[in-house]
């Protein structure tokens, strides 16, 4: 086995034995890694109580449960996972220098984590309230984009994608109230 940082995501490069191609499959990502950078920046990870009080707690639990597919599924997840720490991990990012702290959330299984990616959101903390950014969906990592676009750096996600064949990168760009990603900001390379 051997490992390859491709933009900054750690991707895991092994041949499945039972398969008749090689493939690659990501290892999970601890690190926000700045875009084009081959070492990851380290950042850490806060306990949505230790932010801003318990009160970003409760309200990064609500802004979760509106923007999710299934609230019901989601707030009972939530519940029985202990809580919001269970469920995902918080980390600060800075995205835009003028207005409230802005924070990376990386889903942890089983409720915020797809059938092998976690799921990201990114979330801006102000002093009355907490609104969603982004809704980045499942992703092998998540990482600063090179540009900026309304006052906002822009993000990029990155996925193994073909079998483990190529590696795909998403940007989203920030339209003045939350961020948007377009079909033809989608670029692949193969592995």
């Amino acid at each position: 086995m051997t490992y390859r940082v491709y933009r900054g995501v750690r991707v895991l490069c092994c041949v499945v034995a039972l398969a008749v191609t090689a493939g690659c499959v990501t290892v999970r990502i601890d690190r926000l890694a700045s875009h084009g950078s081959s070492e990851p920046r380290p950042t850490r990870t806060l306990r949505a109580g230790a932010v801003q009080g318990e009160e970003l707690g409760a309200k990064v639990h609500d802004t979760l449960l509106n923007s999710a597919y299934n609230p019901t599924w989601l707030r009972q997840c939530i519940k029985e996972a202990g809580g919001i720490d269970a469920v995902v991990r918080i980390r600060p990012i800075s995205l835009a220098t003028e207005t409230g702290r802005q924070y990376l959330l990386e889903g942890k299984p089983p409720c915020a984590f797809g059938a092998r990616m976690p799921l990201y959101w990114v979330i801006e903390s102000s002093s009355d309230q907490v609104r969603l950014l982004a809704d980045l969906g499942a992703s092998d990592g998540v990482g600063l984009g090179r540009g900026r676009t309304n006052g906002y750096q822009d993000i990029v996600s990155t996925g193994v994608v073909g079998a483990g064949s190529e590696v795909c990168e998403q940007t989203w760009k920030f339209n003045g109230s939350q961020y948007d990603a377009s079909a033809d900001s989608i670029r692949c390379r193969r592995l």
